[in-house]
Order: structure tokens, then sequence, then C-alpha cells
């Protein structure tokens, strides 16, 4: 679920995103400085508004976009699994 924006990129923004891929196999940079630079956001954002419009709990929204940089989640750690648990996936 957490780099499912990832997918979407490559779907959506096909020549952009190739950009993408080259640079993080050519260059030694992560996904998310070559997506910033080369598209202005990451694939976390994207996959985060894509949980939302899903209706997912907001502390997997947050768990969705916050996946590379944990320390900077503004949610409980602890209580995101159960409340995700929780969740219809129909």
């Amino acid at each position: 679920m957490h780099d499912i924006g990832k997918l979407v990129l490559d779907f959506n923004r096909r020549e952009s995103y190739a950009k993408v891929v080259e640079r993080v196999y050519n260059e030694d940079v992560t996904f998310l400085r070559a997506e910033r630079e080369e598209l202005g956001f990451d694939h976390t954002a994207v996959a985060a508004r894509i949980a939302e419009v899903w209706k997912l709990p907001a502390e997997l929204v947050e768990a969705v976009r916050q996946h590379h940089e944990p320390a900077a989640a503004t949610v409980d750690r602890l209580s995101a699994p159960s409340s995700a648990s929780r969740t219809p996936c129909a």
C-alpha cells in the first residue's frame, strides 16, 4: 500500500517517471529526491491521497505519507496498526 504512489505515477506520468527511475539507478539518488526534483512532489503524497479517497483511517493515511520519515508522523505509532486492522477492506 505504501508504495502505490509509484505505480500510479508510472502509469499516469510515464515519461516523467521514467526520468525518476533512471536517476535512481544511474545517479545514486533516492526515489524521494528524484521525484521531488523531477515532479515537485513524491510518491508518498500520491499514496496518502489515495488512502484519503479510499477513506482509510487517518492513522493509516499518516503512516503511508510518512513511511520514509516515521519520526515525522503525528499519530500514535501504537494505535495505528490496531486501527487499520479494524478497517473493512470492502
